[in-house]
């Protein structure tokens, strides 16, 4: 049972159905209880009686219509309910069709009542109801509008509603299932479409790099020729530099003193220490002087601490909002519950009913799982398709910025190939042997005539200076040789450091040298020629091995 109404309510319903506007109007129908006659006014009943009829006499029954309306209208006058001079009343009358013609003939207008004639099968067309069962009058046309557009006053409790709440628990259920499993869908599919897009771009986006690609291939065929590939050629000179940056020579301090001590020979020196330094510099704080002090500024005060009014307003939002009638007495929000327990009316479920609703709340609940789970994989599959359209946008960008610099990376390769030849004619490239660097050392001994010449050779380990780094297969290593000479003079030693970088061999590196003099005052003796300095120096042989050709 979805619920008890009265005709009356339905009555209402139907003359706005008809589009009737009257403010005020009687609508007459015939039920099989009897002739119903109610009273609207804005809308609303105002009264509605049902009189006894003759059913089986058609011609008495439209009589009857036309009499019981002015009884009716003065009724309502003698009531007071209508006004004496009130326009007259109009009167709207549902007369079976096949004695339509009785009822226009017998329902006449007069200065107190105005009749409105209608067919019951004319005014359920026009409300919507196709058919009217045969042994129903007006009540058919008053159980459609009950049924199309039900008013929310009805005489039936909950216990009479059960069931019916129970079908409108389903088809909630079912309903809000396949409304969020549709609008899943309806988004999922959104998102499909999105994929298939992001798809065509990245497809796009592939070809143009393929394209790129082809012409950059064709345009390397001018580039001359390298040693290995480009990256790596690229690296190997960016590291050669560094290296070229980090290397130094004591011959220039070396000058300097020299220069020094011939326009002041009272001075005399008995060590000097040269060493390669990082060159870097602890950087002093941003906006501080030498010698400027500090201050720093009193802490703040705790938010809250011992102000009052910061107490007062805690205060205040602790309190419970209370709302004051004009009378002077507090009221709460009790009528906010009581619209929520009105609310609740419309329809409850007892606890015993649940168990008739876990079918459809199975299924709302697989249809939802389903739309998220739908949701979700569109999700990921989206993810995953912009993903690659960005990883190929980025290829076709990087491709096209090749072929824009291929002059540039033209001439960036002759370049480095100059250094490179600069690199292979010092001997770097390739691996080292230490026989070719004792033969060399004897060779320069014996050519410059040298005083005693010790040194100790390390094993190869990684470049580890500022700046250098690993590429890969190709790497610069450095054999550290640590060097003892006795020398007449300093430039006995910066001759013998010209002269192993001219072995060609590797590059040497001078890291660190400390000349010290072995006699103090002595005067040479005129038959033998005896060292005078003392050096002790830290010396990188350095070369890059791993270099494969291209």
């Amino acid at each position: 049972m979805a619920g008890v109404f009265s005709v009356a309510l339905a009555a209402a319903r139907v003359g706005r159905r008809l589009g009737f506007k009257g403010a005020r109007y009687v609508l007459v129908s015939l039920q099989q209880a009897g002739l119903r006659q109610s009273y609207f006014e804005n809308g609303r009943v105002r009264f509605s009686r049902l009189g006894r009829v003759d059913l089986s006499d058609p011609r008495a029954i439209a009589q009857d219509c036309a009499a019981e309306s002015v009884r009716i209208h003065q009724y309502l006058v003698n009531t007071r309910i209508l006004p004496r001079d009130a326009p007259p009343l109009d009167a709207l009358v549902l007369a079976p069709s096949e004695y339509k013609a009785l009822y226009d003939a017998a329902c006449v207008n007069s200065a107190r009542l105005h009749f409105h004639v209608h067919d019951v099968d004319t005014v359920g067309r026009g409300v919507g109801l196709k058919s009217v069962p045969a042994e129903t009058l007006a009540e058919g046309l008053f159980l459609h509008a009950l049924a199309d557009s039900p008013p929310r006053e009805q005489f039936a409790d909950d216990g009479l509603r059960r069931f019916y709440n129970l079908w409108r628990a389903r088809v909630g259920l079912v309903t809000a299932g396949v409304a969020a499993f549709g609008f899943c869908l309806v988004v999922s599919a959104v998102k499909l479409l999105d994929i298939y897009q992001v798809n065509e771009q990245a497809a796009t986006d592939r070809q143009q790099e393929t394209r790129m690609a082809e012409q950059y291939a064709r345009l390397q065929t001018s580039f001359p020729g390298t040693p290995t590939s480009t990256e790596s050629l690229k690296a190997i000179v960016r590291n050669y530099r560094t290296l070229l940056r980090q290397s130094a020579s004591p011959g220039g301090m070396l000058v300097e003193i020299s220069e020094a001590v011939t326009a002041l020979p009272q001075i005399e020196i008995d060590k000097i220490d040269w060493e390669i330094g990082s060159g870097t510099k602890t950087p002093a704080p941003r906006g501080h002087r030498l010698g400027q002090r500090i201050h720093r500024g009193a802490a703040p005060a705790a938010r809250h601490g011992s102000d009052p009014r910061a107490v007062a307003v805690r205060h205040e939002r602790g309190k419970k909002h209370q709302r004051r009638h004009r009378s002077g007495e507090e009221r709460g929000g009790a009528a906010v519950f009581s619209h929520a327990q009105q609310a609740a009316r419309h329809m409850n479920i007892a606890r015993d009913d649940l168990k008739r609703l876990r079918l459809p709340l199975a299924a709302a609940a697989t249809l939802l799982a389903l739309g998220v789970a739908c949701l979700l994989a569109s999700d990921h599959y989206l993810d995953a398709a912009k993903k690659a359209r960005d990883a190929a946008r980025l290829s076709r960008v990087a491709a096209q910025q090749r072929v824009s610099k291929v002059s540039e990376e033209e001439r960036e390769i002759r370049e480095n190939l100059v250094h490179y030849e600069q690199m292979r004619r010092r001997g770097m490239v390739g691996e080292q042997s230490r026989l070719d660097w004792i033969e060399s050392i004897a060779r320069i001994k014996k050519d410059r005539k040298l005083f005693e010449i010790k040194y100790g050779i390390e094993p190869q380990r990684p470049l580890d200076y500022p700046g250098i780094v690993a590429t890969g297969a190709v790497n610069f290593v450095a054999s550290r040789m640590k060097l003892e000479m006795l020398l007449l003079h300093e430039e006995d030693l910066l001759t013998f450091l010209a002269d192993l970088e001219v072995a060609g061999k590797a590059y040497v590196s001078v890291r660190h040298c400390s000349l010290n003099r072995i006699e103090r005052g002595a005067v040479p003796s005129a038959t033998a020629v005896q060292p005078r300095l003392r050096a002790d120096c830290q010396v990188d042989l350095v070369s890059v091995r791993g270099v494969k050709p291209a």
